[in-house]
């Protein structure tokens, strides 16, 4: 029997100084090299900035030679999935994955896109590998991961580095406990924590040491959660670990032991506040006392431990006047010598409890750059809405 050809499309936001390949495609393939699988993959990442329409076209002798192509759906690519189905031949297997297959929205997917074979609903890796394998055939894969199979993406030179970059990505674990309203960086579908082998973890940071970077970005929704996290942290102690690390973290878990390693690492600790009003944060289902915010900002400052506080603007029930409190906060308990602030516009993200909600909350959506963000709310007009835009720019909180 002949080995499967594997052809990965994403459509991705490229940086500078990092790698060009989709990072989530990369775990995807470690998963299934760690299994064992015997397959043939190539994989095209294009940059969502770029003419993307015309690059599709052009890739099409590449959907020729391979058998199963998978693209992976997003807010920012959707609109492109007709021309990945117009552009495929008869001889692949199309498969659709990504935060827009959810199960909330199979059965409409399945209605608009009856060309396409399969959908994977959440995490990919092991539905990939029983698809591949022909372990499983039917039209949506649901698998649930086999964590000792995850990682070891440097380990396995899936992801390979030249001199210009300078930033790179890694996990720990993927899913997060906490179910806030709008967020997608988790497993919408089970609500699962799936944790990455410890031995597999430690292995690829001593390699990642002895890279000629400078930052890695821990893309775990929420570092700080399970048992593994302080073993993690006391491991970049250990080997002393070079680089800058950012850590997404959350408040509820932020422990004095924590804090002592982070003081001897090179690190940024990421927070998300989205807004010091607890009524707003409550209405999305988002835990959160400012009691304990302000304590951890306060052991942040006097540690001088470098942080990112990011806030949302666009909620349910959150008003104009109610950024200006969080402006105000900001500038009484923040030191911008050690503390970057962040606003971000909402998002509406399909498989979300917020998404479901639109038009009981009379959000209005606009596209920017590929993406739809959140222009218009019940609490917030169009016109309030630009000029919380150009408050927060003149102020720097912004990054474009």
């Amino acid at each position: 029997m002949s080995r499967q050809r594997v052809l990965f499309i994403t459509i991705d936001f490229h940086k500078e100084d990092e790698i060009k390949e989709s990072f989530s495609v990369a775990s995807i393939i470690s998963y299934c090299q760690n299994k064992g699988i015997d397959w043939i993959v190539t994989r095209i990442s294009i940059n969502a900035n770029s003419c993307v329409a015309n690059q599709i076209r052009e890739i099409r002798p590449q959907l020729i030679e391979n058998d199963i192509v998978m693209f992976g759906l997003y807010s920012w690519s959707e609109k492109y999935a007709k021309l990945i189905i117009e552009n495929k031949t008869i001889n692949n297997v199309l498969c659709f994955g990504g935060y827009n297959v959810c199960r909330s929205n199979i059965k409409e997917l399945e209605k608009k896109y009856p060309e396409v074979n399969h959908f994977i609903v959440g995490y990919a890796e092991e539905s990939v590998y029983q698809l591949v394998t022909n372990i499983n055939s039917n039209k949506v894969l649901n698998n649930g991961i086999d964590e000792k199979y995850l990682g070891g993406i440097y380990g396995n030179k899936i992801l390979e580095l030249n001199d210009s970059i300078r930033t790179i990505r890694f996990f720990t674990k993927l899913g997060c406990f906490y179910q806030c309203d709008y967020c997608a960086h988790r497993d919408v579908n089970k609500n699962l924590i799936v944790s990455i082998p410890l031995d597999k973890v430690k292995l690829d940071l001593a390699l990642i040491k002895n890279y000629n970077i400078d930052k890695v970005n821990f893309i775990d929704p929420t570092f700080n959660l399970q048992e593994n996290y302080l073993e993690i942290t006391k491991y970049l102690v250990e080997i002393c670990f070079p680089h800058l690390v950012s850590l997404q973290v959350s408040f509820n878990s932020i422990s004095d032991d924590f804090l002592d390693l982070c003081e001897k690492l090179n690190c940024v600790l990421e927070f998300g506040v989205q807004d010091i009003n607890e009524m707003i944060t409550e209405k999305v289902n988002r835990r959160q006392k400012m009691e304990t915010v302000n304590l951890v900002i306060s052991k942040l400052n006097k540690r001088k431990i470098k942080h990112e506080l990011s806030f949302i603007f666009g909620l349910p029930y959150q008003t104009i006047e109610h950024v200006e409190e969080d402006i105000k906060w900001v500038n009484e308990h923040i030191d911008p010598k050690i503390c970057k602030i962040v606003f971000n516009r909402l998002m509406i993200l399909q498989g979300t409890t917020l998404y479901n909600r639109k038009e009981e909350f009379l959000i209005i959506e606009e596209e920017v750059d590929g993406i739809p963000f959140v222009k218009e709310t019940k609490w917030m007009n169009q016109q309030e809405m630009c000029k919380v835009l150009v408050r927060l720019k003149d102020l720097k909180y912004i990054v474009e």
